[in-house]
């Protein structure tokens, strides 16, 4: 699905603004908005005073991650791909499989009424995988019986007898299979339903559980997404924007442009964008961020995705209405992962 079928960027950048980390992209700010004559490389930070102190740190460091490395690595499947994670997964984590699967079931509710500040969100595929988003994604394994036990509550309810909701499909949806297609549902769903899906486990039998260890879901793929705002800039121009590997990795990409807008019609005019998308393996997106965090961009991690960012100096644009400007022109890149079904997943859209 599009992001203009979900009813423009707008939707999909609102409340994205990352964390910052310290520091500063000198060679970026230099760059920006001048004519490219050569290749200009990151220089790396050199710090003269305290150095033979740090040496001792640095190997002091690589002693104990040396008599730790075992240890370490245990820890980090416990801790992270037994509990999730935000971000990018951990080098050595296997990638959920099979990397494609039939989805027979997905829900987006919120589990407050109005209040809005809790949902459950869930993906439920054919090979049994159970993949929820709270910390990060997580999956679990049912049994085909699990499978239809949860497919079956839901038709039953009679979900197309309830009113519809209000607003863009976003929040309370459902949807599932039904035969050879999928059936979708907008509306204010029943509380028990609600219940029982934001808490399966409450509910199914044993049987209908062939794995009900919670593990973190490891995508294979990413769709690494990248966009300027409020001004929309065509992609040559952005990617001499970016770090010099990071430009040669998705230069390399083939790239797919999606088509928004940023404002509300409420306030015109709005401002039409443009986002380009690569997809990249775990690996190259592990590389991408690698060179970015080097860079030192602000870096954001919500949930199951990452967001990197910079402002484009000495630029001055008008933001859509009603805010208030000018503001600099800034540029957002996005790691967002595939799931079984070949969806790529904006965790904080709507």
């Amino acid at each position: 699905m599009s992001m203009h079928e979900h009813g423009g960027l707008s939707a999909r950048f609102a409340a994205l603004a990352p964390e910052p980390f310290p520091g500063s992209w000198d060679d970026v700010l230099d760059r920006a908005g001048t004519a490219r004559t050569g290749r200009q490389r990151l220089k790396r930070f050199r710090a003269v005073p305290a150095r033979r102190r740090r040496l001792v740190v640095v190997l002091a460091a690589v002693a104990l991650a040396t008599a730790l490395t075992a240890a370490g690595w245990a820890i980090v499947r416990e801790v992270v791909l037994d509990k999730g994670f935000v971000g990018l997964p951990p080098v050595g984590a296997t990638p959920s499989a099979p990397e494609s699967g039939e989805l027979v079931i997905q829900y987006r509710i919120d589990t407050d009424g109005r209040k809005g500040t809790g949902e459950a969100r869930a993906w439920v595929y054919a090979d049994g995988r159970l993949i929820t988003l709270r910390r990060g994604f997580l999956e679990q394994r049912l049994t085909p019986e699990g499978v239809e036990l949860l497919r079956s509550e839901i038709v039953s309810a009679g979900l197309e007898h309830y009113q519809p909701a209000l607003g863009p499909w976003i929040h309370n949806v459902i949807q599932v299979r039904i035969g050879d297609r999928l059936v979708g549902y907008h509306a204010n769903f029943p509380v028990r339903l609600g219940k029982r899906l934001a808490d399966p486990a409450s509910w199914l039998p044993a049987s209908a559980w062939e794995d009900r260890q919670i593990r973190a879901y490891v995508a294979p793929r990413y769709a690494v997404k990248y966009v300027a705002l409020p001004k929309t800039l065509e992609r040559s121009r952005l990617l001499s924007l970016l770090p010099p590997p990071a430009e040669d990795m998705l230069r390399s990409k083939d790239a797919v442009a999606e088509y928004g807008q940023l404002g509300s019609p409420a306030f015109p005019p709005v401002l039409l964008i443009t986002a380009y998308v690569s997809d990249l393996t775990t690996e190259e997106a592990r590389a991408l961020a690698q060179a970015l965090d080097e860079a030192r961009l602000k870096r954001g991690k919500r949930l199951g995705e990452v967001v990197y960012s910079f402002e484009i100096p000495g630029t001055s644009v008008d933001p859509p209405r009603p805010e208030k400007g000018p503001v600099r022109n800034e540029v957002f890149i996005f790691f967002w992962p595939y799931l079984p079904n070949g969806e790529s997943i904006c965790t904080q859209c709507g």
